[in-house]
């Protein structure tokens, strides 16, 4: 997944001794050393995004996390209690919550796994849940497996319109709208 930018801090609490101060040293561009950044961190917050063939840019995912790992040279991340918006034509279609969450922007795959709930948010009222999850942003498609319940219910609705689980693999597009069932 990509990120903005990596900045790394480092504070010294006063009365450090010996601190000196860094001149930066400016190489002509085609004489720098590329960065390979890898982190691991609490509280990550990522956003995937993408540009488009008019040179604008359209968000893929959203992400936040307690903890986890990013590779900025591979482009993958690896999130543990994550939860986050799945994008559609940079249009916000379903929100999703996981214990653990791998992505590759280089595939456009994102696998939850763990116990995976999803809610769609246009149209409002889908609920599904599953072990887990793929997201395969190219095709628009969430395959889920592991004890599958879908449930639709109509905003003011006492009882769902539709529900259909447990069934071990179903389909989805990415609004939770379109799917298909595998016994």
């Amino acid at each position: 997944m990509a990120f903005a930018g990596l900045g790394i801090s480092v504070l010294c609490i006063a009365g450090c001794p010996k601190v000196k101060v860094l001149k930066q040293v400016e190489k002509p561009i085609e004489k720098q050393e590329l960065i390979e950044a890898q982190a691991a961190v609490r509280g990550i917050t990522i956003l995937w995004s993408e540009k488009t063939k008019n040179d604008g840019i359209r968000k893929v995912i959203e992400a936040r996390a307690e903890e986890g790992e990013i590779n900025a040279k591979d482009k993958t991340s690896e999130l543990k209690i994550a939860s986050g918006i799945l994008y559609k034509d940079n249009k916000p279609r379903a929100r999703f919550q996981a214990p653990f969450v791998r992505g590759n922007e280089a595939k456009r795959i994102i696998v939850a796994s763990g116990g995976v709930t999803m809610t769609s948010i246009e149209p409002e009222g889908a609920t599904l849940t599953a072990r887990t999850a793929t997201w395969d942003a190219a095709k628009d498609t969430i395959t889920v497996e592991g004890d599958v319940r879908f449930k639709f219910q109509r905003p003011g609705d006492s009882r769902p319109f539709e529900s259909i689980g447990p069934c071990p693999r179903a389909e989805f597009r990415t609004e939770l709208r379109t799917y298909k069932i595998w016994n």
